[in-house]
């Protein structure tokens, strides 16, 4: 802010250009001067003297005794001077020379030399000729005492003070900072031995200004000072040093100032004296960013002095501090501050503590520092004086800083890590961190958790490290309070976010210490289901019910096990104890327990126990139960149950009270389906389940209540059993088995499931007839036999080697018996159905039974029944047993045994044989032996009388011994008939007849073929080839077997195809589909010879079927509404059977027909499905022909093409089936068991297919590989996890198919063989290669012994013929890269001699690569290129880029030095070189080419190739059309490496710089040619010197620095008739540009003489009476203007003692005086411009932030748009007014603001900015 009304001192800027109307300047001096000299004889012949003098001067002398003899000439001459003479001839040039004369680097005996000059000059000519010269003077002199010697340094201090401090204030004024700057650096050292008298020196200039004539002049000096502390930090030792002994305290003494100025409010005026009112006149805020920058300086030390001046001169209540500067100011000063606390530094930190807490002085003691600060009204006690200061001073400005920091959007996550550690820091100090945290603590949560939802997980993780330090260091307390107020806030204001936050904060701090989980954790737990269970007006929402209930779970998860077992404490509140639960508000008592701890002191004892509490939230959560019951909110009665079960297991058994309603509220709500026409969702079932379980959940229910409960539960559950609604299958029958375990020692769960099962299963047995069961209830049964009993695997496989796709389930041995005896009168009533043949339900239990893994309990459970009956016989128990009631009861379970065996299949026998037997039989024995001899020994009993029984046991005998039935009826042609039947039945979805109708059928079509069929064959052949299943497809027999000959094949039925395909599309069939698939391997046999008229339509429908059902399968595994869908996991396992056997007999056709040309298969593979082909098997009488065997084989292909993309499908999702954004979680373990159940069969099925026709195999999966993968894979490589999960593709079998594909395709002629392919997948040879590339990087390194062979011979096949290989070159040369690199990491073979061959072979290809592509640049065709795929992730295949990771890694390729030196050769010669000597360069050379250029300029610098092409390039001048990104990416790390390798291009580019001369032909055409060609040449060599600048580290060419200085100098003295012409100086300007941004203020010290000369120079050509574009062009100002305005924008430190020679750079930027004069050059050519008002409405756009980025301080001119051709055409006063003035008029207050925001500079904005110019080749000459 300023101090207009106080000081009477206004601003004279207006707001729309920050600058009063210039004041007119005062007659120019030097034009004065140069008038004296020329009136008189005399002295022209002084000043001719004194130029002769100066012209001597070299450009830069090499030795320091020329630096003497030139000043001594100087002397000389000057002291040949006229008497009386007022003036110095030449002063600006003398200056000049004298300043180069103390550069740093020169001897001090010169710097002696020169002083003593300057002294000369100042006593001849006195105080004021110093003082009109102080701008030519005081630039050479400023810098001097930064690096001058102690015997030099009394010179210069006898120069100021003897000259320069006595001229007039209004001289010294625009220079006052500089000199200040200049005196500064002599102040660094306090021991120093002239530091008093650099310490008078500042004195001095203060006092000076102090008894200024006007009264705006006394602030000036310490405004001047501040700027140098703001902008120097060189410089802030020595500014702190003075600050320490001469600033003023900011602080009023109490006795002349009372304390009601102290209590003004911010803004109002305060009379202050006149020493403390120069200090922040006029503007306040210098002081507090002066302040702000030594706070935040590098140096501790200088940290810490500020920190003592703020303790000791700033306090808080200085009336500045309380009164003046404003709250963004003090805030300002806040931030700075608490950075200290970073540093972790005590001695900082106490001093930060002093500052904020005051002086510890008795008139802090007594009060008297904050008169205005009473008794807080909220506490009971007078706080310490300490915190009432500060909370009066500090703490409002200290918390908005936090809150500030806190709120920052900066995506830096250190950035914001910061605010969380600072706070960490303030917690050390109780007085602050206790008073401020209260306030900071909810906004750092909040602010974090924002953060959390919108940045990237690294990000916010390293920034929650920094937040859990904070929050680990905060009291419990104050985080429950503020956890409850939170929650307090969401529940009264359903406010969701804060939940979710609440919800967020437990997962990531911690919040496990004993006192958060013993106390804070029950209390925030009964608190918030106190809100939430409390009646509201309206309901809550769901979703904000959700997320309570969520919260509630983790709090209690959080409550240890034991803490609500503990009895209530004797010493709690009487009127708690009083009271019951119910009649007491305990969300009040916890409210007021949290909410007003802050007025207490002490640790409070928590309100309420810890049994209280739960029993208090067991009520609560109890009704909140009953309200979501009665409203029906399926997501929050789960909620509310579970987390009601989770207390119930942590209260115990020994409850008070029970909530006795939520039991009668659950029956209500659990009321059965027909009676409401609903169902209830399992995961709620679950949950009530999961109660009913619990110990807690049984003991609150009465045992009506229970048993209520447990059927209603058992009916619901029953109801998610049907096979058509599959998704919850195993989760339902957890739930079920869960209950009869809460419901024991109690028959309620056995009795519920008989009543479910209807009549048919509490009917008495043996007394009348069971009742049939419907088809529905028997499915559901079925579903929960097989979820209850999973098969052992140890026992399928010693059974029948079957693969079980079931989950292998390890079940305790003693609970599985429990469930068995629970499940076998239920079992018994389903087998009652088996009685009846004829009816629905036989055939869907025999369906059953046929393929049941546990088949083998289902028998246990019917011979234990018989062995007790029959253990009975001889017992004493006999008399207690009619013997007729045995009988009967022998004859029930014999029919149940001749009912199963009816029906029974190879797989019933052997799981027969594996059952033990209950008695004392032979344990040798196996089941079918013993249970034969058992009913032999019934049938020799006297015993057994009843007829019925005998029959009984007579069949089972008979179907033991029986192998198969007579064939004799079967001589009628019936199948015709059958088939148009079964066609109906499958129209009208009629599935009931299907299965009978299926035996006779094939029976039918079997007796015709029974003499002429080895049926026994067949058979055993379809068995091998569907072996591991458990279906009728695999175990049925259907004949005998007969001789070892096979006979011709009969003609099918006409409408047998019509038929099949209907019922594989047919959704009636799926019921029946195992029955369809014993059909079809009946069948196939015999209709063998026509199935390739068949394949392709058969194979069609069973894919598309395949899709189908597998759609309905990612259906149930989803999060969508749950869909009908029988089984689908077997209907699909059912359809890859019947493709399975369909490709197994086409492909044993097929190679009965052409046995000769059957492929050779590696020795190893394993025998499977598709590779079984009778041993014995004949050639049909007729034998196909070559074309109708070329047909055949295509149709088998074609089929196989469409299998395995079915196939892949569902084996990709088994892989992955989790991994969908729309996975349903709580169907997981259905999901897995289905997926568990497709992935073997599936894999098995491809790994068959692709050991008959690998190379066809390979081509499919390839183009899956190609095409878009399914949205549920993660990335592409589902194929190549598939070819290493098969076990028969390995890599030795693998590649050299791989191979065989892209040889096919190479090679147009015909080819026969089975290692051609087909070509019916349309695949590139490039996408072919690539594949080959990406399978060869995916094998195991061990693995190259297998592939070496085959990869060398490929490519040494490759190296005979290359042309056709052409498109694919860039490939094999990154697979010739890949073997290196895995034979480099293994230890196989001999090393030596594989890496030659390699490295022989390579060489080779690299040259055929390049002698088959010229152009070298493309590694495919122009057609394959927008063709082919490359997977997300892939590299890139160009030839360039393939060269780059090539050459980056060549030394494992090659073996020499020579050989790499080679490839670096060829790669230069035939790809880059012709790119760069292209008559398009350098569009001709890429990003590609260029990254492999600096690649091979990394890794092989010696190479000479690459270096003689970049110096092509950058000689070539078309080099200067490339892009500027393209430059800065990838031209400058060449450049940099270029110059690294050879260090004499610089001098080489230096030395092409010539010196302007006069032209060889002074008039005509010829003279003006020759002046453009070398202005051109000249322009040109700058810009690379410059390019080569700007590419390489700072001050890398510092050696050169004189070089650079002489060449300047020479070319600056060019004219517009010389050779070259004055057309370069746009390009000199651009030479100081580079040369700022290349080297360090120490390195550039030398050169700010001639920079300065020559900025001015060029400035002043901007001004009316020099408007001749023959000295300076246009584009020299321009670029003169561009050249300050980046000096002043990167401000070096040196520049700042010149700054004020251009522009104003103190506060009078700002607030100009009215009687003052601008002398900065910039002011000086505006007001020389004009005023006019339609010129000054022109700006210069500005912005601190471009829309790339980057932000800081940046030129104005940067984002000016200026057309350069317009900028040549224009005239001179048109461009000075239309663009120079604008820009200049703006320069000195946007330099001023720049630095009072403390905006960083912005070097790269620099860089780019001049990277643009050097590149603009619209400026060159024409």
């Amino acid at each position: 802010m300023s101090l207009e009304l106080m000081t009477g001192r206004r601003s004279v800027s207006p707001t729309s250009s920050g600058r009063s109307s210039p004041v007119p300047r005062t007659e120019h001096r030097r034009a004065v001067e140069d008038e004296l000299f020329r009136a008189d004889k005399g002295l022209r012949r002084y000043g001719a003297l004194v130029e002769r003098a100066v012209a001597s001067w070299e450009t830069s002398p090499h030795e320091w005794a020329d630096y003497i003899a030139f000043l001594n000439r100087l002397l000389k001459a000057i002291q040949a001077h006229p008497k009386d003479v007022p003036t110095l001839p030449h002063t600006n040039a003398v200056a000049s020379k004298l300043a180069q004369c103390l550069n740093p680097a020169l001897p001090s005996g010169v710097h002696q030399r020169a002083l003593e000059v300057y002294d000369y000059i100042f006593s001849k000519f006195g105080s004021e000729y110093v003082a009109n010269h102080l701008q030519d003077y005081l630039p050479g002199l400023a810098p001097v005492l930064a690096f001058a010697s102690l015997s030099i340094r009394p010179g210069v201090y006898h120069l100021f003070e003897d000259y320069i401090l006595d001229a007039p204030i209004n001289e010294l004024r625009p220079a006052l900072k500089s000199m200040v700057s200049s005196v500064l650096p002599a102040l660094d050292d306090e021991t120093s031995e002239d530091f008093e008298r650099a310490v008078l020196i500042l004195q001095r200039l203060e006092v000076h200004f102090a008894q200024g004539p006007t009264s705006d002049s006394a602030g000036l000096f310490w405004q001047s000072l501040f700027l140098c502390t703001m902008t120097s930090p060189s410089r802030r030792p020595g500014s702190l040093n003075y600050l320490v002994r001469r600033l003023p305290r900011l602080v009023v003494n109490r006795n002349q100032y009372p304390g009601p100025a102290l209590a003004s409010a911010p803004g109002a005026e305060v009379d202050l004296p006149d020493d403390l009112l120069a200090i922040i006149s006029p503007e306040p805020g210098l002081l507090i960013r002066c302040f702000a920058a030594g706070l935040t300086d590098a140096q501790a030390l200088v940290q810490r002095g500020f920190l003592d001046l703020l303790v000791t001169h700033l306090p808080f209540h200085s009336p500045v501090m309380s009164s003046i500067l404003d709250r963004d100011d003090i805030d300002l000063l806040m931030t700075a501050a608490l950075s200290i606390l970073l540093r972790r530094d005590m001695g900082l930190n106490r001093r930060l503590w002093s500052w904020m807490l005051g002086p510890d002085t008795k008139e802090a003691r007594d009060g008297k520092l904050f008169p205005f600060a009473t008794k807080d009204s909220s506490s009971d006690i007078l706080p310490s004086q300490q915190i009432t200061y500060f909370v009066e001073g500090a703490r409002p400005s200290l918390q908005r800083s936090i809150l500030t920091m806190l709120s920052s959007k900066s995506d830096d996550p250190s950035q914001r890590g910061r605010a969380y550690l600072i706070c960490l820091s303030l917690m050390d100090t109780w007085q602050i961190g206790g008073s401020l945290l209260p306030e900071i603590f909810l906004p750092a949560l909040q602010h974090l958790y924002e953060y959390s939802l919108s940045a990237e997980s690294a990000a916010f993780s390293e920034v929650l490290t920094s937040a859990s330090q904070f929050f680990d260091s905060v009291e419990a307390g104050l985080i429950w309070s503020t956890i409850v107020s939170i929650l307090q806030d969401a529940c009264k204001q359903s406010n969701k976010r804060s939940l979710s936050m609440v919800s967020w904060l437990l997962k990531h701090f911690n919040v496990q210490d004993q006192e958060m989980r013993q106390v804070h954790a029950p209390l925030a737990m009964t608190y918030l289901v106190e809100m939430l269970a409390r009646p509201l007006d309206g309901s809550m929402a769901p979703e904000m019910l959700s997320l309570g209930l969520d919260v509630a779970e983790h709090l209690l998860a959080m409550v240890p096990d034991f803490l609500f077992h503990r009895a209530a404490p004797k010493t709690r509140d009487s009127s708690v104890v009083a009271k019951e639960p119910s009649d007491i508000d305990v969300a009040q008592i916890i409210g007021d327990f949290y909410f007003d701890a802050s007025s207490k002191t002490g640790k409070r004892r928590p309100p309420l126990d810890a049994r209280s509490l739960g029993m208090r939230t067991l009520h609560r959560l109890t009704e909140l139960s009953i309200r979501c019951l009665q409203a029906s909110s399926v997501g929050s009665v789960q909620q509310s149950i579970e987390l009601l079960v989770s207390l119930l297991a942590k209260l115990g058994d020994d409850l008070e009270t029970a909530p006795v309603r939520l039991f009668s509220t659950l029956n209500e709500y659990l009321q059965p389906i027909n009676a409401e026409g609903r169902t209830v969702p399992v995961r709620v079932l679950s949950s009530v389940t999961n109660l009913l379980a619990s110990g807690g959940g049984v003991a609150l229910a009465s045992a009506p209540q229970l048993l209520h409960l447990v059927n209603s539960l058992a009916t619901h559950l029953w109801s998610h059993l049907s096979p058509r609604r599959p998704k919850y299958h195993v989760e339902v029958v957890k739930c079920l088995w869960q209950i009869e375990r809460a419901a024991a020692p109690s028959d309620a769960f056995e009795v519920a499931l008989l009543e479910l099962l209807g009549p048919a299963c509490w009917t008495p047995k043996a007394i009348k007839l069971r009742t049939t069961l419907d088809r529905e209830t028997l499915e559901r049964f079925m579903v929960l036999w097989n979820h209850t009993l999973l098969s052992k695997p140890s026992a399928a496989g010693a059974i029948s080697g079957r693969r079980s796709s079931a989950t292998s389930v390890v079940i305790d041995t003693s609970q599985a018996t429990h469930r068995v005896k629970l499940l076998t009168e239920p079992l018994f009533a389903i087998l009652d159905s088996l009685a009846d043949p004829g009816s629905e339900t036989f055939e869907t239990i025999t369906l059953w039974l046929g393929s049941l893994p546990t088949l083998d309990s289902v028998l246990g459970c019917l011979l234990a029944r018989y062995w007790s009956i029959r253990s009975d016989v001889g017992s004493s128990s006999i008399i207690a047993r009619a013997e007729d009631e045995r009988s009967r009861e022998l004859t029930y379970v014999c029919g149940l045994l001749q009912s199963v065996f009816s029906s029974a299949t190879p797989w019933t026998w052997q799981c027969l044989k594996s059952t033990e037997s209950l008695n004392d039989q032979t344990p040798s024995d196996d089941g079918v032996v013993m249970l034969l001899r058992s009913l032999l020994d019934l049938l020799s009993s006297a015993s057994t009388t009843d007829s019925k029984l005998r029959r009984g046991v007579l069949n089972i005998v008979d179907m033991i011994l029986t192998k198969s039935d007579s064939t004799e009826i079967f001589h009628i042609e019936l199948e015709d008939l059958l088939l148009d039947f079964a066609i109906a039945c499958l129209r009208q979805n009629d599935s009931a007849s299907q299965g009978l109708l299926l035996s006779v059928i094939t029976k039918a079509m079997l007796g015709r073929l029974h003499q002429s069929r080895n049926v026994g064959a067949i058979e055993e052949s379809r068995i091998i080839s569907l072996r591991g299943r458990p279906s009728p497809a695999a175990d049925k027999k259907v004949g005998n077997a007969t001789n070892g000959n096979t006979h011709d094949s009969i003609v099918p039925p006409s409408r047998l195809l019509e038929c099949l395909l209907l019922s594989f599309a047919s959704v009636s069939a799926r019921s029946r589909m195992e029955q369809w698939v014993s059909f079809i391997s009946d069948v196939l046999p015999v209709f063998a010879g026509a199935i390739f008229t068949s394949l392709l339509p058969l194979v069609e429908t069973i894919c598309k079927q395949l899709q189908k059902v597998f759609s309905e399968l990612l259906v149930l595994s989803s999060t969508q509404e749950n869909v009908d869908s029988s089984h689908p996991d077997n209907t699909l396992l059912c359809l890859l059977d019947a493709l399975e056997l369909i490709l197994a007999k086409a492909h044993e056709q097929l190679d009965a027909g052409n046995l000769e040309d059957e492929p050779s298969k590696p020795t190893d593979y394993s025998v499977g499905l598709l590779t079984t082909t009778g041993s014995g098997a004949k050639l049909s009488s007729g034998l196909l022909s070559k074309t109708s065997q070329a047909n055949s084989r295509l149709t088998v292909i074609l089929a196989f093409h469409d299998a395995i993309r079915a196939c892949f499908k569902i084996w990709t999702w088994t892989n992955c089936f989790s991994a969908g954004d729309d996975y349903d979680k709580s169907a997981s373990t259905t999901t897995s068991y289905y997926a568990s159940r497709l992935r073997n069969k599936t894999r098995y099925l491809l790994e068959q297919m692709f050991l008959v026709e690998p190379l066809e195999s390979l081509e499919a999966l390839l183009r899956e590989w190609l095409s878009n993968e399914p949205a549920y894979l993660a990335g592409n490589i589902a194929t190549i996890t598939l070819l290493q999960a098969m076990q028969s593709t390995r890599p030795k079998y693998v590649l050299p198919i791989i191979i065989d594909a892209l040889c096919c395709r190479m090679n147009s002629g015909p080819s026969q063989g089975p290692r051609h392919s087909s070509l019916t997948i349309e695949l590139l040879p490039a996408e072919i290669a690539l594949f080959l590339h990406i399978y060869l990087q995916s094998i195991e390194d061990d693995a190259m012994d297998e592939v070496w062979n085959n990869c060398v011979s490929f490519l040494r096949d490759v190296l005979t013929n290359p042309l056709p290989y052409r498109n694919i070159m860039p490939i094999l040369l990154s697979m010739a890269h890949v073997l290196a690199e895995k034979a480099h990491n293994t230890n196989f073979g001999e090393q030596r001699k594989m890496r030659k061959e390699l490295a022989d072979i390579f060489q080779k290809l690299l040259a055929a690569t390049f002698s088959t592509l010229p152009g070298g640049s493309s590694s495919l065709g122009q057609s394959e290129q927008t063709r082919i795929h490359k997977p997300p992730g892939e590299l890139d295949m160009a030839l360039a880029p393939v060269l780059s990771r090539i050459v980056a890694d060549l030394d494992v390729l090659v073996d020499s030095v020579d050989r790499a030196t080679a490839v670096v050769n060829s790669i230069s010669s035939n790809l880059l070189s012709p790119g760069i000597h292209g008559k398009n360069f350098p569009s001709s050379v890429g990003s590609d080419e260029l990254e492999l250029l600096l690649t091979i300029a990394t890794s092989q610098p010696s190479a000479k190739a690459w270096k003689k092409d970049v110096a092509d390039a950058v000689n070539d001048p078309r080099l200067f059309a490339s892009s500027p990104a393209l430059m800065f990416d990838l031209w400058f790390p060449i450049l940099h490496q270029w110059t690294l390798r050879d260090r004499e291009r610089m001098p080489e580019l230096l030395a092409r710089l010539i010196a302007p001369s006069s032209a060889g032909i002074m008039f005509g055409v010829g003279a003006n040619a020759a002046r453009l060609d070398a202005d051109r040449k000249t322009q040109f060599n700058i810009r690379r010197i410059c390019l080569i600048l700007l590419s390489s580290p700072s001050d890398t060419w510092a050696t050169y620095l004189r070089d650079f200085d002489e060449k300047i100098e020479e070319l600056f003295s060019a004219t517009s008739s010389s050779s070259p012409s004055s057309a370069i100086k746009a390009d000199l300007y651009l030479f100081y540009k580079a040369l700022t941004l290349s080297f360090g203020p120490a390195q550039l010290s030398p050169l700010w003489p001639s920079i300065n000369d020559n900025l001015r120079g060029g400035l002043l050509m901007a001004t009316p009476s020099s408007h001749t574009t023959q000295a300076l062009p246009n584009l020299g100002l321009l670029q003169a203007c561009k050249l300050l305005d980046q000096l002043i924008t990167i401000s070096p430190d040196e520049f700042q003692l010149h700054e004020w020679l251009y522009i104003t750079d103190t506060v009078d930027a700002v607030y100009q005086p009215l009687d003052q004069s601008p002398t900065a050059l910039a002011d000086q050519i505006v007001e020389a411009l004009g005023t006019d008002s339609a010129d000054g409405s022109q700006t210069v756009p500005r912005s601190s932030t471009r829309a790339d980025g980057m932000s800081g301080r940046r030129p104005l001119l940067i984002d000016s748009v200026v057309d350069q051709e317009d900028v040549k055409a224009m005239r001179r006063d048109d461009f000075a007014k239309s663009i120079v003035r604008p820009f200049l008029s703006q320069l000195s207050i946007h330099a001023y603001e720049s630095v009072y925001r403390s905006d960083v500079a912005s070097i790269e904005s620099c860089r780019q900015a001049l990277l643009q110019d050097l590149l603009d080749t619209g400026t060159i000459v024409d």
